[in-house]
């Protein structure tokens, strides 16, 4: 009998856990909101301008480096550094700097900055200690073009710089180019380093550098051999810099223009290599590049060997932004610029297009891992617009991403909007550690005002008012500040006066149905 009841006991909780099973799952995931508690003044964009690279400092300051703006009086030099509110960090003084900022991290006791007239070390303090360009102006520069040039750099991790690009440090023969050269901290050349040997056209170069999760490198460029190996316009390199041959370029030739996309580290440059070492990449194809370019780009997720992945289907992006004969703008294709890893396995996407899959977006979206659009994240309407004082207009574009330790996330580009929030070239978004707005019932949750100084009604839907509700609200750590209940009641009053300023997610629930609801208290 014993024998036959743990039996009959065991059997109902085999089909329970299969019936739980078969119940339809929701599938959770963080959407992310413009933070009020960051309100820059309106200095970094402008007519011409991008924020281009973002750096976060340890204490919460913002470095953020762009182009020039031409609108006074908005007018700043290529980089300004904010406190956390948002306001300007005035220790920091952009007047002598002569660049325009493409890519910087930080560097020794500074920043190292790479621009339209090269590199540099700058220090804290927006000083500039003086660094020679060692490989782009030497004995050896031709006087007939392809010239030398500079195109990207990375740091290891005993400090020396990695650059990339052209070079002819040691001979005015063509056959003796470089492409990949190692400098010392000061900028004076590294002669040990073994020159990087590629064949390559004319003005063939090495344009970009990025470290995997693993140590090693990849690069890309404008090559079909590297060391006498096979593998065009993109290849990886061991942590001693010879090839690694286990990796194959799945392109024909050098004419297929591969680009690394940029990723979200928040203190140095990195690409979007994820610790699977699959590389997010995008693809100009020459077969397809007509009338511009634009129309032959692709995006294709590399597995470590090379290979295309195919069980990544890259989004169909649409833009607005051209007017092109004979295409409608309807037919022109958007950009991708940037990608963020997130913990879950999705990825944020930005840069220049208006719709994802047909849904319309802000010029950045979230994807499942298959590329698929996550369609009730980042709905709202983005970096939308770009207009700029005296009605010049420009293209909003989402440019870089900087993930900060708390989860929050940097934005920066070329946007005068945000959510409908004015404000310039950079903002920060707040995640929701309870997933999307949404909600597990059917009736639908007023809360008001919404942000509010104090008090904070909250209607509930009148069918299941006679419930007893309980009222949780988190900060953006996760942490529980205020707990309360209510019963026989459609409305409840609640006070946040204890609260500091900033944003926090209400959980409203009857043990049956919960929903969640981002409020703001200033």
């Amino acid at each position: 009998m014993v024998l036959k009841l743990r039996f009959l006991i065991s059997l109902t909780a085999l089909i329970w856990l299969l019936l739980q099973s078969a119940r339809p799952a929701t599938a959770q995931t963080l959407d992310y909101f413009y933070d009020p508690t960051f309100t820059p003044p309106n200095v970094v964009g402008g007519s011409g301008g991008l924020a281009s690279s973002i750096l976060a400092h340890d204490d919460g300051r913002y470095m953020v480096g762009g182009g020039v703006q031409t609108i006074v009086p908005y007018q700043i030099k290529k980089f300004v550094r904010f406190h956390n509110d948002g306001s300007i960090d005035d220790s920091f003084s952009t007047f002598a700097n002569p660049l325009v900022a493409g890519a910087m991290r930080f560097y020794q006791d500074g920043y190292l900055v790479h621009g339209t007239t090269g590199m540099t070390k700058m220090n804290m303090d927006g000083s500039l200690p003086g660094f020679p360009m060692s490989y782009l102006n030497h004995p050896f520069k031709p006087s007939l073009p392809p010239f030398p040039e500079y195109r990207m750099y990375a740091v290891t991790d005993d400090d020396m710089i990695l650059q990339v690009g052209r070079f002819y440090p040691d001979s005015n023969n063509l056959s003796e180019r470089r492409f990949l050269v190692r400098v010392y901290p000061d900028g004076s050349p590294d002669h040990s380093f073994e020159p990087l040997q590629t064949d390559a056209p004319p003005d063939g170069r090495i344009s970009g550098l990025w470290r995997t999760p693993d140590g090693k490198w990849m690069i890309t460029g404008t090559f079909n051999h590297v060391e006498g190996f096979e593998t065009p316009s993109i290849a990886r390199l061991n942590q001693d810099f010879s090839v690694d041959t286990t990796f194959k370029s799945p392109f024909p030739d050098y004419s297929w223009s591969v680009k690394i996309l940029r990723g979200d580290n928040p203190t140095e440059l990195s690409g979007t290599i994820d610790h699977l070492n699959r590389s997010y990449i995008t693809v100009i194809d020459p077969n397809l590049a007509f009338p511009g370019p634009i129309f032959g780009i692709k995006y294709y997720r590399l597995l470590p060997g090379g290979e295309i992945d195919t069980t990544f289907q890259a989004p169909e992006l649409e833009d607005t932004r051209y007017t092109m004969s004979p295409a409608s703008p309807e037919d022109v294709p958007g950009i991708i610029e940037c990608i963020s890893f997130e913990p879950d396995g999705t990825l944020i996407v930005g840069g220049s297009f208006r719709k994802v899959n047909g849904h319309p977006r802000g010029n950045i979206a979230k994807l499942n891992e298959d590329g698929s659009l996550i369609e009730n994240a980042f709905h709202r309407q983005g970096a939308d617009t770009a207009l700029w004082l005296g009605g010049w207009f420009d293209n909003p574009v989402v440019f870089t991403y900087a993930r900060l330790d708390d989860g929050r996330l940097m934005v920066g580009g070329t946007f005068s909007r945000y959510d409908g929030h004015d404000q310039w070239g950079v903002v920060r978004l707040v995640p929701s550690p309870v997933g999307v707005e949404e909600y597990d019932g059917n009736g639908v949750l007023k809360v008001f005002p919404n942000p509010t100084h104090d008090v904070l009604w909250i209607e509930m839907p009148e069918e299941p008012a006679h419930e007893v509700w309980s009222f949780h609200v988190f900060d953006l750590t996760g942490a529980l500040v205020i707990q309360e209940s209510s019963r026989g009641s459609t409305t409840m009053q609640l006070s946040l006066g204890s609260l500091q300023n900033g944003m926090y997610v209400l959980q409203v629930s009857n043990g049956k149905i919960r929903y969640s609801q981002r409020i703001v208290k200033h």
